[in-house]
């Protein structure tokens, strides 16, 4: 097979985790750069998007290094860092990041994961 971890895992959660990346960049910039109107029109709740906008950064960024530990990892610990994964994205799923294509990614990510099986290596 070639490499040592599941590479279609390893896409999948790459390109969610991008995804998520993407998405919580944006969120943070226009919370930034709109700051004053949010505050002087919905009040507290600007903060409450920055927050929100803070959370997805650092889901995507464990995606992400999940994401390298999989296809790096030894084949014992694929498993592991598949389940951190999809523990990772579903939050993500349930709070609609990664314009919710990439939490969907990276959960068929970390099944394909945890499905996969090192004994044709």
């Amino acid at each position: 097979m070639g490499g040592k971890g599941p590479t279609a895992a390893f896409i999948l959660l790459l390109i969610g985790g991008i995804l998520m990346l993407i998405m919580g960049v944006m969120v943070m910039v226009l919370t930034s750069l709109f700051a004053l109107i949010l505050s002087i029109f919905i009040g507290p709740w600007g903060r409450l998007i920055m927050v929100i906008g803070i959370i997805y950064l650092v889901l995507a960024i464990l995606v992400i290094i999940a994401a390298a530990m999989v296809k790096t990892a030894k084949p014992e610990r694929v498993r592991t860092w598949s389940i951190i994964a999809l523990v990772i994205s579903t939050i993500s799923l349930v709070i609609r990041g990664g314009f919710f294509i990439g939490s969907l990614l990276a959960l068929i990510g970390s099944i394909i994961g945890l499905t996969w099986s090192s004994k044709y290596l």
